[in-house]
Parts: structure tokens; C-alpha cells; sequence
């Protein structure tokens, strides 16, 4: 009988959000081919509308933003995770724990277990006001308390919960897709040039030093354009634009087509990553496998991916000087790319990732 899994604490496949949503759409799927019975649950607002997604079973529960503000990922995580009981999963993988408080909660049968992918310190993100720092540095206790197993996704993360919790995880990274191919005629469609724009692909949070990096170009004697992939209806992002309006600052809204995605990474003079927070980051992992020449923002969960194979920057200083200095530093680029891209392969295929979750839903 094949064994059924349950992806739960997601906005839903096909991605259209955010590094767990590429998660669950690239495990799912992977793990469909391998004779698993998988469901991935959706808010009832995402715009696909079959039931089936490549093998993958789709369930929507309502998730009522507008109404209930932050309290309706709660609400919505609750759901989910009655639900999945109901449906007699063998196994629940729950995305995060920030509003997993209530769902943990819930009393499961014994042939039903729970893992839980604590991604970052949720509750260490500057974004977060001192009363919601609380409720998550007290879910992820939960989390702890809770889960038949907790996995995190790098190795800093990894041995923060072996410090604090004595709880040696299981450490299993993301994944990241080779690209196969990258068209050029991709970037007439917005007005670009191969290797005369920067490139920034950011959701719109303060964690990823947006007005760092925007700052630090503005500054800056370059000449090439800086675009910004980002999600142009978050008021964050609105604010960012209002505020760095510059005719050599383009912001583009919510592009989610892989192909374009990677093209533009591509044929980019340069990668920005500002991620600061957090474990393994997809949009880090996308970067080095479309062959981009990155500079990222200075901090452990980078560096012990990319290692000496990017440039690092701290202060919008720094990005000014990198931008500054960049057609000289570009002669460690064909380095760097030929680095990285073994990095992907060693370590962080989908398939590699999908061959460990097997192994961890097989001994529950």
C-alpha cells in the first residue's frame, strides 16, 4: 500500500510565493514519481483550480487574510492540519512552525507523525514586533515538544537547536534545478541587454537588505541598470519604490516563469542576494545554478554555501564600492560560476533532497 504524505504551513503548488512553496512543489512531485501518495494543501485564494498538480493531490482550506490579518495563517495551518488526520496520513510534513502553534496542538493517532522543517529563527527577524517575537520563540519551544521529528534545512540552524534543545536533526537542505537552456529574447520584454543590468529577486522583507543594496547603486558611478523582481503589491515594496526612484531602477511584480526567471539571471552582470536570515535559501541556490555571478550579503548562512565563490558585502559602503570596482571583478567570475555550479550537483539536486525525505518518512 503506498504510504501517504501530507504538505502542510505552505501558500501552495505551483509556486507563486516563496522559497517553501518551491519546496513543496519540487518534493511532491518527486516523491509522486517514486510511488508516494501525496497531498500539498492551498489556500482556497490560489489561482490553480484542479485537483491534481503532476500526481499531486490538492486540497484548499480557506485562508482569510483580508479578514483575520496574521491570525488567519492560524486559523488556516489549523485547518490543514485537521484535515490531513482525517485523511489517515501516514506522514504530515509541516513547512515552519510561525503559525503552528494551535495545529501542533491537535491529538494525533499513532500511525500518524508529524515532521516539521523549522527553517530559520523565525522569531529573530526584524520584521516582527517584540509581542510576536514572543508567540514564535514560544511555538518553536512547541515544535520542539511536539514533532515526532524536526528536520532543518543548513547546518547553522542545525547546530542552533543542538545548542538550545540538545536535538541533533536531521539536516537536509533545498534543491535547486539545473536550467537546460537560457534565451536571450526573454529579456526584450522588459527593455533589458544581456550583461549591462544587475539583478535582485527578493520578496519585500527587511531581513534581505533591499534598501542597502538600492542605496549602495544609487551612490554608485555604474551606468548599467538595476532591476528588482519582487512583489510590487506589498505595501514594503510600494514604499521602496517611492522612496528609490531612479530612472536606473527598474522593479518588476511577481514573475514566476522559471524560464524568464533563469534567463534573467543569467545574462545579469551581476547577482545581488541580500538574504540575512534564515537557513539554505532557494533563490540562492537558483542564482548558482542559472550561472550567476553573485555578491551576497555577508553572513554564515551564505558564506557555508558559496563558500569563496561570490562576492560579500555588509553596508550599503560596501555595495557601493563592489559596484564601483565590478568590471574589475569580474575576471573571478568563470571561477566562481564553475564552483558553484559543482556545489549544485554535490549537493543540492531535488533528487539527492527527495532520496533523504524518503528515507526519513520510511523509519516513522
Amino acid at each position: 500500500m503506498k504510504r501517504k504524505i501530507a504538505i502542510i504551513g505552505t501558500r501552495g503548488i505551483p509556486n507563486r510565493y516563496g522559497g517553501f512553496e518551491q519546496f513543496a512543489e519540487h518534493l511532491s512531485v518527486n516523491l509522486v514519481k517514486q510511488g508516494f501518495e501525496v497531498t500539498v494543501y492551498n489556500p482556497d485564494y490560489h489561482p490553480y483550480d484542479e485537483q491534481l498538480y503532476q500526481g499531486v493531490m490538492i486540497r484548499k482550506k480557506k485562508l482569510n487574510e483580508n479578514l483575520w490579518g496574521p491570525a488567519a495563517n492560524i486559523l488556516y495551518d489549523y485547518a490543514c492540519m485537521k484535515d490531513a488526520i482525517a485523511k489517515k496520513n501516514n506522514v504530515i510534513l509541516a513547512c515552519g512552525y510561525g503559525s503552528m502553534l494551535a495545529a501542533i496542538q491537535i491529538k494525533r493517532p499513532a500511525g500518524t507523525k508529524l515532521i516539521i522543517n523549522m527553517d530559520g529563527m523565525e522569531w529573530q527577524r526584524r520584521k516582527w514586533h517584540s509581542m510576536v517575537r514572543t508567540i514564535l520563540h514560544a511555538s518553536e519551544k512547541q515544535a520542539v515538544k511536539k514533532a515526532d521529528l524536526l528536520v532543518t534545512d543548513h547546518r547553522e540552524i542545525n547546530s542552533y537547536y543542538k545548542v538550545k534543545y540538545g536535538i541533533d536533526s536531521p539536516c537536509i537542505p533545498y534543491g535547486a534545478t539545473m536550467p537546460t537552456n537560457f534565451d536571450k529574447e526573454k529579456l526584450s520584454a522588459f527593455g533589458l541587454t544581456a550583461n549591462r543590468y544587475f539583478l535582485m529577486i527578493s520578496r519585500p522583507i527587511s531581513e534581505n537588505n533591499l534598501p542597502e543594496i538600492l542605496q549602495g547603486f544609487i551612490k554608485s558611478e555604474v551606468q548599467e541598470n538595476l532591476v528588482v523582481v519582487t512583489n510590487m503589491n506589498d505595501s514594503y515594496a510600494k514604499k521602496l519604490a517611492r522612496q528609490y526612484h531612479n530612472t536606473k531602477i527598474r522593479f518588476l511584480s511577481n514573475i514566476f516563469d522559471s524560464n524568464i526567471l533563469n534567463s534573467l539571471r543569467f545574462y545579469a552582470k551581476g547577482y545581488f542576494h541580500g538574504h540575512s536570515v534564515g537557513g539554505t535559501n532557494p533563490s540562492l541556490l537558483e542564482a548558482m545554478a542559472a550561472q550567476s555571478f553573485i555578491v551576497a550579503h555577508d553572513n554564515a548562512f551564505n558564506r557555508a554555501i558559496l563558500k569563496d565563490n561570490a562576492l560579500y558585502f555588509k553596508t550599503e559602503q560596501n555595495v557601493m564600492e563592489l559596484f564601483n570596482r565590478f568590471d574589475d571583478l569580474l575576471s573571478q567570475k568563470s571561477v566562481f560560476v564553475k564552483n558553484n555550479l559543482t556545489t549544485i550537483i554535490n549537493d543540492y539536486s531535488w533528487e539527492t533532497v527527495t532520496q533523504k525525505y524518503i528515507r526519513l518518512f520510511e523509519n516513522q
